[in-house]
């Protein structure tokens, strides 16, 4: 995420190149993110891994309405200790 007197470096990333590698969402699935799909998640903040490693991220799409929606999910490390 960028501030208005951020200076905004040009995307590391082509927007076609990215939807045509586009898969289903599957959250049970680990895969490894290309180059491309890194810079994309950089330049919008989403990378979240980098200041927390222990953070699992998956994306994919799901259908929606005969649109195809982008999901970025963040998932913590299960917990050994039970709340409440």
């Amino acid at each position: 995420m960028y501030w208005k007197t951020d200076t905004i470096e040009i995307p590391d990333w082509d927007r076609h190149s990215l939807l045509d590698r586009l898969e289903p969402f599957d959250p049970t699935r680990s895969r490894d993110l290309s180059d491309e799909m890194v810079a994309y998640c950089r330049f919008y903040g989403l990378d979240l891994w980098v200041e927390h490693p222990d953070v699992a991220y998956h994306q994919g799409y799901v259908k929606a309405c005969g649109h195809e929606v982008m999901v970025h999910y963040f998932r913590l490390p299960d917990q050994s200790t039970e709340r409440g």
